[in-house]
Parts: C-alpha cells; sequence; structure tokens
C-alpha cells in the first residue's frame, strides 16, 4: 500500500511550543514557591539540605512512575502517550562541585507507549500504535532546599515498535531533559520533566 506523504512541521512546532511553555510554567512555579516561602523556611537555603550545604550527604534510591507524552518520537503520527517507571541509583552523592549541594545519579527503565493515529492522514488499516522504550540516563541533580531540587538528564533511549506502518524496528535516539522534584515528606516526592523527547509528570518513592 502506498503511503502519502504529509508536512510534519506544523505539527512538530505546535509541540515544540507546548513543551517551552511547560518548562516555562515549572520553573515559574518553582521560582514562586520559592520567593513565597515564609521567612522561618526561607532560612533552611542556609542551613542542612540546602543548595550552600556541601556534605557529606546520604543520597537515597528512588523509585519512581510516570505518565507523559513522548512527542519527540511519535508526534507526527498522531497523539502519543505513554506511563512507565525509573530506578535511581546514586553515584556520586556530594556531585562535583564542592561548595554546593549537587549530586551525580544514573537512572534505569521502561516506558510502554502508545499513540492514537491521526485520521488526518486517511490511509491507516490500525488506531494504535504500541511500543516500548528503555532508557539509560545520567542525572545531574542540585538539592536547593530540603523540599525541593530541579536537574538535567542526558542519555539513550532503545526502543521497539509494533505496528504495520512502522517499519523502524529497534531504534536508538539521545534524551536531554530538565525536571524538578517536590517532595511531600523523606521518602516521597512529586517529579516532572520537560525536553527531547517527551513531557513527564509523576510520583518519585525514596528508599
Amino acid at each position: 500500500m502506498a503511503c502519502k506523504t504529509f508536512d510534519h512541521a506544523p505539527a512538530l512546532r505546535a509541540v515544540l511550543a507546548r513543551t517551552v511553555l511547560v518548562a516555562a510554567l515549572a520553573v515559574g512555579v518553582g521560582a514562586l514557591t520559592t520567593l513565597a516561602t515564609p521567612a522561618p523556611v526561607a532560612a533552611q537555603r542556609e542551613g542542612p539540605g540546602s543548595l550552600k550545604d556541601p556534605g557529606p550527604h546520604t543520597r537515597p534510591m528512588m523509585i519512581s512512575l510516570f505518565t507523559g507524552i513522548p512527542w519527540g518520537y511519535y508526534s507526527s503520527y498522531g497523539f502519543p502517550f505513554s506511563i512507565g517507571g525509573r530506578f535511581l541509583l546514586p553515584i556520586v552523592p556530594d556531585g562535583f562541585i564542592p561548595s554546593v549541594n549537587d549530586e551525580f545519579a544514573l537512572e534505569f527503565g521502561l516506558d510502554f507507549n502508545f499513540v492514537f493515529i491521526s485520521n488526518d492522514y486517511g490511509y491507516w488499516d490500525e488506531s494504535t500504535i504500541f511500543g516500548v522504550m528503555f532508557p539509560i540516563e545520567a542525572m545531574y541533580d542540585f538539592h536547593f532546599t530540603p523540599m525541593f531540587d530541579a536537574y538535567v538528564k542526558a542519555g539513550l533511549q532503545f526502543g521497539a515498535d509494533f505496528s504495520d506502518y512502522l517499519h523502524d524496528g529497534f531504534w536508538v535516539t539521545a534524551i536531554s531533559v530538565v525536571g524538578m522534584r517536590l517532595w511531600f515528606s523523606d521518602s516521597l516526592a512529586f517529579r516532572a520533566e520537560a525536553g527531547w523527547p517527551w513531557i513527564k509528570a509523576g510520583i518519585a518513592l525514596a528508599f
């Protein structure tokens, strides 16, 4: 069956704009939360767990559960959706900058991807694409307060698709995202990430 050609650029630009907006909102919420913090809590920025606390620190391992939009690889085919998990392993608990509260870790995981095919193309016989992805990510994290930290991640994801129309089979692509964790307790946090190739939100369980 011959496939029609179509222009991915408008859809990709729209998704990129949404990604930038979500990332900006996440950063803005974090900044406003920090600025609005009462003085007694703001004093924590200078104490244990703050960005100016150089260590030593004991970092927990962590399991995270995510849901999100893997737009980077699938958005041209329709609306993508994913659920998955991550296991975080601390590697350098006190990071690489002696004067700040930083951390280096690795994350490994598994994502299940679902793409609801767009009807605009008119030649799809199936309504959903299913795929799996195995990411390996290096995380560099900065602990600003005991309740809030932000990080950058880079790595690779190894994926496979199950569809009559995606003939890529097994594929590999890069990961480059920014993220944050907002801690409700010593063992429970909210997480959010935005960048290439996804937007994600979920919860983290430290142990």
